[in-house]
Formats: structure tokens, sequence, C-alpha cells
């Protein structure tokens, strides 16, 4: 027989505390303690809020959480993308922009040749633009490179790979870094191709990057690609961008994959101001022979959230088996989120 506790009353039986009151205690333990490290962190940091730079200070650690990001969600009308891959994408936008600024410290252009083909100094080498190239865009350009771009294609060792838009060869060169063991890149417009053959002189002699000097569409055409002046990675066939332009010559997708015989096909990336639609309608065949991954930059059009919609619906007319979700976006004027990249991976 258990003894009874000294003091107890002959014959009474000791009532322990219920489950419930114990987890009530336990949580008002637990709120006490996160209101007080509330209230230390928040001493600690008022005196920042005193000086310029104290503000400043704390505007970067805000900006380094989720914070914004959910925010911006919260507030905004966001029609095409799940919250969670918005606030995803907008803190990608919010890393880019932040990236720019480094570089805006770290990257200068040193020489303009004869054609007006600019060379910059970057903390990742020395890299040809094309003439034109405003500061701005080549900050932006090196600020994705740094930032892998397309973080959300996956780049394994062995690949092969379609760069479509090759713009200067910074994307093709960074997936020859990651281990893609061939890329095939097209691009149109002849200044842009002058800076890949000399910013890819070594794979282009080697085989390793196979230079298809046209546009992607539906069919074999030539078109006028419209010429954004200072933004050369901006030049259109769909949109008009500025009173000059040149005639390309486009073709499809699935010609080219015929023609260079690839029995192997893992990453597109498609990067065509506005072209797209024409684009992915011109690779039904490959799409549904190889399944690739894709990433398509839908940053392009009049119209943004219909972008899109449109791409999202071609590629589940063309290949229906592809699952997509949102990368980078941003967040407009009018308070609208608009994704500027989607991802597709096959099911």
């Amino acid at each position: 027989m258990t003894a009874k506790p000294d003091g107890a009353p002959r014959g009474s039986v000791e009532t322990p505390p219920s489950r419930h009151e114990g987890n009530r205690k336990g949580w008002q333990k637990f709120l006490w303690r996160v209101l007080a490290a509330w209230a230390i962190l928040l001493a600690c940091l008022f005196p920042l809020t005193l000086t310029e730079w104290g503000r400043r200070t704390l505007g970067r650690i805000l900006m380094a959480t989720h914070v914004p990001s959910a925010w911006a969600v919260w507030r905004a009308d966001n029609p095409v993308c799940p919250w969670w891959q918005a606030a995803l994408g907008l803190e990608e936008a919010s890393a880019t922009v932040a990236e720019v600024e480094r570089l805006r410290r770290t990257s200068r252009a040193i020489r303009t040749d004869e054609h007006g083909h600019q060379l910059w100094e970057t903390p990742f080498g020395s890299w040809w633009y094309p003439r034109g190239a405003n500061r701005e865009s080549v900050l932006f350009s090196l600020a994705q490179y740094e930032l892998a771009a397309y973080p959300g294609l996956d780049i394994r060792r062995g690949d092969v790979v379609l760069d479509c838009g090759g713009f200067v060869g910074d994307w093709t060169h960074w997936v020859l870094e990651r281990g893609a063991a061939r890329v095939i890149v097209f691009e149109p417009a002849e200044a842009q191709i002058e800076c890949i053959r000399r910013n890819l002189a070594g794979p282009l002699r080697d085989g390793r990057v196979v230079l298809i000097p046209k546009g992607v569409w539906d069919r074999d055409e030539q078109l006028t690609l419209s010429h954004w002046e200072d933004n050369p990675a901006g030049h259109s066939v769909v949109d008009q961008r500025g009173p000059t332009g040149e005639t390309i010559a486009l073709t499809t997708i699935d010609g080219v994959v015929r023609e260079l015989g690839l029995q192997r096909l893992d990453v597109i990336k498609m990067d065509v101001e506005g072209a797209e639609v024409r684009a992915l309608r011109g690779a039904r065949e490959t799409l549904n022979r190889f399944r690739p991954r894709l990433a398509v930059a839908t940053e392009h059009t009049s119209d943004y959230i219909q972008n899109n919609r449109d791409v999202i619906a071609t590629v589940s007319e063309v290949a229906p088996f592809y699952r997509h979700r949102c990368g980078y976006c941003r967040l407009d004027r009018s308070g609208v989120i608009i994704p500027e990249t989607l991802y597709f991976y096959p099911r």
C-alpha cells in the first residue's frame, strides 16, 4: 500500500491536474516567452530607427525575409499563380534587383569596337554585348546570370539543351558550366549572333554549342525583327519595338531537331519576345517525343496576363502531360502580380 504524503487528510485522494489544465499552462508559458523575446528584440532594434543608416539596415534585413512577398501577395490581385508560387516569384525578383545594385559597382564597359559592340568587364569575366545595349539591360542580364536566370529549371550533367533566344550566349555558358553536354542555341539578330560567336568561341569550335542563326516559329518564314534600340534583348517579330529592324529567318524546333538527328533532348529554355505560342506549336513533335523540361519567359506582348494564359493553354494543347508552375513574378503599378516565367514539367 502506498503511504499518504505528510499532511494529507486520512482517506483523501489527491487529484492530479487535468491534461487540459496542463496544456493551457504550457501554452501560457510559451506565449509569455514569445512576447518577452519580441520585446527584447524591439528594444534592441529601436536605436537603429533613429538614424538614416540604421533605417536602411533594417530595410535590408526586412527585404531578406519572406514578409514583403507575403504581404504583397495578400494585398495584390493574383490571377495566374497560386499564392505560394507568387510569393517565391516576387522574392526572386527582389533578389535580382539587389544583385543589379551589387553588379553596378563591379561591372563596367571597357571597350567599344568599330561596329558599336561593347566589351564589359564583369565578375564572371569579359563579355561582349551588342551595340545599343544600355547599362541597365546589361546589368539585368548579368544579375540573372548570377542568380541562375531560371532557378526552377534543373540542369543535370549530360543534358542536351535548346536555348531559344540566346541573346549573347550568357545562359548557354551557364548551363555548360553546370554540366550540360550540348546546347543548340537559336538567335536571329545579327549583332547578337556576333556576340555569341565571340563569347562562346571555344564551345562553338569543339561542338558543345551549335548556333542556329534563326528564330523559332511554327513554320519556316522570313519576317522583320523590330529593334528595341536601347535593349537588344527585347527585339521582337510580334510587337513593334522601335523604328528600325532587320529581316530574319524563322524555323521550327521540330525541323531543327530532325535536321540535327537529335536522339536526346532534356531541356528547352524559351525567351522569344512574344513568339512563345507560335514556337511551342512548332515544337509539338519534339515535346511529345522527348518530354523535355521547359522554361518559358512570358513578359512579352501588350497583355501580360493573357500571354501567360495563352502559353499554358498551348502547352496543354500540344503536350497535355505537362504540369506547370510560376517562376519570376513582378507586382505592377495596378496591384496585379504578373508571372514573367513559367516552368513546365512532364508528369
